[in-house]
């Protein structure tokens, strides 16, 4: 089981990333090729649309169409962020963990892989089940939350996390694993009846 975090390669796609210092930063591939389509981009983030906030911080954080700024992109991001949008909210924490646009700070970068984590991102919750299986980032070392947060990516579709929960699973008693794995499946239920409920972005 690797103890390293994550690292994915940096493509001009809808999901693609760009890597920092062993964790990557989610970007948008859909970037406004115009000034008009910049001012309506723009327009739409000051309006409060969390897509458009969160494409708007990831143009300025890869200095698309505008300077490369990243206290500005931290600003859309939080923005997008504070409407729970997983996607911004998992890179701010990375910019903490990095000091990207801000002092770094670890207790800080885990405060945003838990937000993210809750809202469904499986690569922070992959993140937060290595930090908690080595105790890293000032969190103390906790198999059985390892294996929770392994156990919910995986359930998700995260295959290294599903990889890294059968191995971790054979490290905790039996009674360990079912209570866990019955949380897991209770946060899957709530999670998923939450989002039947939301409106479409």
């Amino acid at each position: 089981m690797s103890s390293a975090l994550p690292v994915r390669a940096f493509r001009r796609v809808a999901c693609g990333a760009v890597c920092v210092l062993g964790l990557c930063l989610w970007a948008t591939g859909a970037f406004a090729q115009s000034s008009d389509e910049l001012a309506a981009l723009q327009s739409r983030a000051e309006a409060g649309e969390s897509a458009a906030q969160f494409a708007l911080g990831t143009r300025y954080l890869n200095g698309e169409g505008v300077a490369a700024d990243n206290f500005e992109a931290l600003r859309w991001f939080t923005l997008a962020a504070d409407q729970d949008n997983a996607n911004a909210q998992y890179n701010i924490a990375v910019m903490y963990l990095n000091g990207l646009g801000v002092i770094r700070d670890e207790a800080e970068a885990l405060e945003w892989f838990l937000k993210a984590a809750n809202n469904g991102d499986r690569q922070s919750q992959f993140t937060l089940g290595v930090v908690m299986f080595n105790g890293r980032m000032g969190a103390p070392q906790n198999t059985a939350e390892a294996y929770r947060w392994f156990t919910l990516a995986g359930a998700g579709g995260h295959q290294s996390a599903a990889a890294n929960a059968v191995l971790i699973q054979e490290l905790l008693p039996p009674a360990e694993v079912e209570r866990v794995q019955r949380e897991v499946q209770q946060w899957i239920e709530e999670f998923n009846s939450q989002q039947a409920g939301s409106p479409s972005p």
